[in-house]
């Protein structure tokens, strides 16, 4: 078999379903979600899978932007891939022949590329993400495992407890809809983990301004590891200095990397969330991260509420980057109408390397999952 990747067919399916939990940030609350599968397969009878699964309210694009965008690709057209130190070019110019726009149909179809890619090359896909080719990794060169970040739902104190007792260390909550209300729950929670357990609040741009400069010090005063677009990007100036480190999401566009360099030079933000399903995929935000780096911010690897195959090929973004904070890839509600997968970069509140190449999953499309499966195309 050859390591060159050279596409020839596709399927499409699409997953909708009723969560299993409320999934909620301070201005929406989800009950439901849809996605695609993207199944890519290669002229050896290789498949890759990715997943489009924006998120309403929340994504720049709709499920039927990505829809529209994957349904009008000539897959057989796009040009083959070579892993190695150009692969990350080599995907670029896949997706730009492919016309793709809208984020997630990017993100589904480098996904299912990658994939392909590292079942081609017998590597995982945060090895080819780092560069590595077939023989390259060197025994021991491995990166260490991601520590995961767990959002509290239902009762916070009662589940920071249980996720304390699974063995998570960084613990985070959705604010902005009660702030006097949500601080209390903070100062409870930080009585009951102690200091040894990390603290992030994620307001989504939901606090009064007004109000944020005093709550920001009590949230700088309850030792959180920062807080989460607390404001909208042009009105963060108002709260500056701010005594808590701040983290950048959703005020930078998708697929925008321009607006990132401006953001960082206002001084305000020092973590970076990067959602590839949000960003257009891994390798743009690899671009983002190493910015991000170079102007004195830290990146946070994050989800957008999709299923295994997205937030798989997340949590293999997290560890091809170096070192950093916990990442927000623990499982969550929006996984709840796909069928159930082990995936292999998973272990006990951390993600960590694997040997099996591509994502590692297997074929997801199947009529017995909890949600209802539709092929839409081919």
């Amino acid at each position: 078999m050859t390591n060159v990747v050279r596409p020839v067919a596709a399927r499409i399916f699409e997953v909708t379903g009723a969560l299993g939990a409320d999934a909620s940030n301070a201005s929406r609350t989800w009950r439901e979600r849809a996605g695609l599968l993207l199944e890519l397969r290669d002229r050896e009878g290789r498949i890759g899978q990715g997943e489009a699964s924006p998120l309403p309210g929340f994504s720049s694009d709709t499920l039927a932007e990505a829809r529209a965008d994957l349904l009008g690709v000539d897959w057989a057209g796009l040009p083959d891939l070579a892993p190695g130190d150009g692969l990350s070019d080599d995907i670029e110019a896949a997706l730009s022949a492919a016309g793709l726009n809208a984020a997630a149909a990017r993100f589904a179809a480098e996904t299912a590329l990658l994939d392909l890619a590292g079942q081609a090359a017998g590597l995982p896909v945060h090895e080819l993400l780092t560069g590595a080719t077939p023989g390259s990794a060197a025994e021991g060169s491995r990166r260490p495992a991601v520590p995961l970040a767990a959002l509290l739902t239902g009762e916070p104190v009662e589940s920071a407890a249980s996720r304390v007792d699974e063995g998570y260390r960084c613990l985070k909550v959705k604010v902005g809809r009660a702030p006097a209300e949500e601080l209390a729950l903070l100062g409870a929670l930080r009585a009951e983990v102690g200091d040894g357990v990390l603290l992030r609040a994620d307001a989504n741009g939901g606090l009064d301004a007004e109000v944020a400069p005093g709550w920001l010090q009590a949230a700088a005063d309850l030792g959180l590891e920062f807080v989460e677009e607390p404001l909208p990007l042009a009105r963060l100036p108002e709260v500056l200095p701010s005594p808590v480190p701040i983290a950048i999401d959703e005020s930078l566009d998708a697929g925008d990397e321009s607006g990132l360099p401006a953001a960082l030079e206002a001084g305000g933000y020092r973590y970076v969330v990067l959602k590839p399903a949000y960003h257009g995929g891994a390798v743009r935000c690899l671009g983002l991260e190493a910015e991000a780096r170079s102007r004195g911010a830290l990146p946070v690897v994050s989800h957008l509420l999709g299923g295994p195959v997205a937030l798989a090929a997340a949590a293999e973004l997290a560890l091809a980057l170096p070192p950093g904070p916990a990442a927000g890839l623990a499982p969550h509600a929006g996984l709840s109408i796909w069928p159930a997968l082990a995936l292999p970069a998973y272990g006990r509140a951390e993600i960590r390397p694997h040997d099996r190449p591509g994502l590692g999953l297997p074929p997801l499309a199947s009529p017995d999952g909890p949600g209802g499966w539709r092929e839409i195309g081919r």
